[in-house]
């Protein structure tokens, strides 16, 4: 099990002999002791103890009741009050068994919970890849290189910026009449893509009347998703819950048909299309719907890899001729 937790003063032994290695300090700050002694241990402990947790939060990175490592925020101030720096590392015999990345994500839940911060950063020697791969792994984001920025063991080493703002959660609920004019500006862009790629098929023009929209609403076998971030409307997922099929030769079961998933073009890459249509499955499911479907043109090659990112798979194709 790993878990962080506060430090305590019958901690030292376990730190000093984790810490107490070259190939650990050689990755970190000059701050960190080497060789690491149990004197290091016990001021570092009564440090960690008795500093302001608006000023640095250390942990002790426990595994099956072992002291393992550390794990730190430094708090930043003034206009940066709302950053911390993480700091992190592990004993050598934990290394390569996903702990650190665990680590860092429990440290993460507390940097966005608890302590209310919008941005967690951090500084990685660019030569440790190891280390990188752990705050990739949790979201962060590489946001440059500070060239010869460390002199570290007689050497001038390029530092690694890494960093992470706290994730927003859109709002998913049903579409209104008042959500029309953020619905026609996706659907416009929608059916651009569809006339570019189709002009044989599609013409310009705005595919939804505000009159159209309503009627939809008024459809009680729609299921119309919308997606709000930050306050704007930034996408939807459109899905008629179609009675049982009982075609004859065919499985009766209820199948729902999305119509329409779409996200705003400045708001992609956020998971709001997939946080839609997974909220619509759920809810789908929760009334006795047992298969999704939808169609996608051939053309739309994003949309396809999404769709099978999201478990989708062909069911059938449908194909033309000029004549």
């Amino acid at each position: 099990m790993i878990s962080l937790r506060k430090w305590r003063e019958e901690d030292a032994q376990g730190l000093q002999r984790q810490a107490n290695d070259p190939a650990i300090a050689a990755m970190l700050r000059d701050v960190f002791p080497s060789p690491y002694g149990i004197e290091d241990a016990e001021a570092f402990i009564a440090y960690a103890s008795s500093v302001a947790p608006d000023k640095e939060i250390a942990f002790a990175v426990e595994v099956d009741g072992e002291v393992a490592g550390g794990a730190s925020l430094v708090m930043q101030d003034d206009v940066s009050r709302y950053s911390a720096e993480i700091g992190y590392w592990l004993g050598r015999e934990y290394w390569g068994q996903g702990i650190a990345t665990e680590a860092v994500k429990q440290l993460l839940d507390i940097a966005f919970g608890q302590c209310g911060l919008k941005r967690v950063f951090g500084d990685v020697y660019a030569h440790n890849i190891a280390s990188q791969r752990v705050l990739e792994k949790n979201g962060f984001s590489r946001e440059g290189i500070m060239k010869a920025a460390a002199y570290k063991g007689g050497v001038f080493r390029d530092v690694a910026i890494y960093g992470i703002t706290k994730p927003v959660k859109p709002e998913l609920r049903r579409a209104t009449a008042e959500d029309y004019e953020g619905i026609a500006e996706i659907m416009a862009q929608v059916h651009q893509l569809h006339v570019d790629a189709r002009p044989d098929v599609y013409c310009p023009g705005s595919p939804w009347s505000r009159e159209v929209y309503n009627e939809m609403l008024a459809d009680e076998t729609l299921l119309p998703l919308v997606a709000v971030w930050e306050g704007r409307l930034a996408g939807m997922c459109f899905t008629y819950l179609r009675p049982l099929n009982n075609a004859p030769g065919h499985v009766a079961r209820k199948k729902a048909h999305i119509d329409t998933l779409a996200v705003h073009e400045e708001l992609r890459g956020k998971g709001l299309g997939k946080a839609l249509q997974t909220e619509t499955m759920v809810l789908a499911k929760a009334q006795g719907y047992s298969c999704i479907d939808l169609q996608v043109g051939s053309f739309n090659e994003a949309a396809i890899a999404f769709y099978r990112n999201m478990g989708m798979k062909p069911s059938k194709i449908v194909m033309e001729i000029d004549l």
